[in-house]
């Protein structure tokens, strides 16, 4: 005669689970970061993200903008109109293929994106202040050993 046994589905402590710990420190650094762009720049967080990665990277098409802010296509296309609207950005058809426009920061918007940087480096370097460089260093290369593991499920699909 067998038995059998059992089984408790395991129990879900939110406050150790680690996407959670990930959101809630997500929300309460971006807060912080956020503080800069909202109140003194009144840009929309979706906004201040479109804006920097243009402020690096020059040129692109909303896809391209989406694909490293990791937003949706809705969440960047209201956030170049705001951009547009208040002169920070321009478009062109690309060169190349007429069928995709190229977004630029306009110089006001380069003008913006210079100002708010070291603000925004300055926050950064205080929120990692309370970490040694050995730690900081070890935090980044912990960081992108998970985000390697969490590509591989999203490649798996």
């Amino acid at each position: 005669m067998t038995t059998s046994i059992k089984q408790t589905p395991q129990a879900l402590n939110l406050d150790h689970f680690f996407p959670y710990q990930l959101s809630q420190l997500n929300a309460i650094v971006s807060d912080a970061i956020a503080q800069l762009y909202k109140g003194r720049y009144q840009l929309a967080p979706f906004e201040w993200r479109v804006l920097a990665v243009l402020g690096e990277h020059k040129k692109l098409a909303a896809k391209e903008i989406g694909q490293r802010t990791h937003l949706e296509k809705m969440q960047v296309s209201r956030a170049v109109a705001g951009l547009k609207t208040a002169g920070l950005v321009t478009q062109e058809t690309d060169s190349e293929d007429r069928r995709i426009t190229r977004l630029q920061l306009s110089p006001a918007g380069r003008d913006l994106y210079q100002q708010i940087v070291p603000l925004v480096l300055a926050r950064e370097a205080f929120l990692l202040s309370s970490l040694s460089d050995e730690e900081q260093q070890l935090m980044r290369k912990l960081m992108a050993k998970i985000a390697e593991q969490a590509q591989q499920l999203n490649d798996l699909g």
